[in-house]
């Protein structure tokens, strides 16, 4: 039985962040009920390959707080640097993952790693915001770099590909942290692929396609920067390309919460929120002094 289609959202129109991420932003942050519309994610930039032109200024978005959940960063193609005020810095390249586990409140920086930015260049490139479960807003931040060598691998007998960022995944378990049962990778897809995606029916699925063109359950067709939600149910997912394709699979269970959004801060109450505001405007998350 196939999992059914819940929603599919064509590409957005594009807008910047900073002056170096030129996104496509999917799903709502939250609905009139003050619930994730795609819990526990929050937020999902896309950035399709772009290219750049050579600079020696910074190319990036600059100082900038959170507090409240979890950001992640995947480098298709592309360097880029991050830094925090609590000391942290890594760079990514091609196939690498920066975690920020924002908790009680960070500061930090998302840059085109400085020599790379110096030259003629294409980023690829997407960025989710997870939510944290309630007990979990205040922790202490957290920072970890992950290298693609460092990410869960598997190939199938019909030459589909498999890298497993976080959660397990087909016998492979990927090193990303999480807070709640979130289920996140990469299929590489080829024309003999014909690949089941089978998730928990109670967890939020989706796929965002990252290139090529795929066919799902034999019957609707999505391109590079289309979103596909499915609907919570038993059932499984069938995958195929034409040609070579690849798609980003983001599976989670719902976090059973309010959530209460305001720019950088994902909060379950309202009154968390306005301190988290208030704390940002009072200067209570520090400077950049440190990096």
């Amino acid at each position: 039985m196939n999992r059914n289609i819940d929603r599919i959202i064509p590409a957005p129109s594009p807008h910047w962040v900073g002056n170096g991420f030129r996104v496509r932003q999917f799903f709502a942050k939250e609905n009139e009920s003050r619930r994730a519309f795609f819990s526990p994610f929050l937020l999902m930039d896309y950035h399709e390959p772009y290219f750049y032109e050579a600079t020696p200024i910074d190319t990036g978005v600059g100082p900038h707080a959170h507090r409240g959940f979890s950001t992640l960063t995947l480098s298709l193609a592309g360097r880029l640097t991050h830094e925090d005020n609590v000391g942290n810095r890594g760079v990514i390249d091609s196939g690498g993952v920066h975690w920020l586990h924002a908790g009680k409140g960070i500061l930090h920086r998302e840059i085109h790693e400085s020599r790379w930015s110096k030259t003629p260049r294409i980023l690829h490139s997407v960025q989710l915001w997870i939510d944290s479960p309630k007990e979990h807003k205040f922790d202490e931040p957290a920072y970890r770099r992950f290298a693609k060598k460092d990410l869960g691998h598997r190939e199938f007998f019909d030459e589909t590909q498999l890298t497993v960022i976080a959660g397990e995944a087909y016998g492979v378990r990927g090193p990303v942290p999480t807070f709640s049962p979130i289920t996140l990778y990469r299929l590489r897809l080829t024309s003999i692929s014909s690949f089941e995606i089978i998730e928990p029916p109670e967890h939020n699925l989706g796929i965002l396609i990252l290139d090529g063109k795929v066919r799902i359950n034999g019957e609707q067709d999505g391109i590079q920067g289309d979103f596909f939600s499915f609907r919570r149910e038993e059932g499984t997912l069938n995958l195929q390309a034409p040609s070579h394709a690849e798609v980003l699979v983001l599976s989670g269970k719902p976090l059973d919460q309010e959530v209460h959004m305001n720019g950088p801060f994902a909060m379950a109450t309202r009154d968390d929120l306005y301190q988290a505001l208030s704390d940002l405007q009072l200067g209570k998350f520090g400077n950049m002094d440190l990096v």
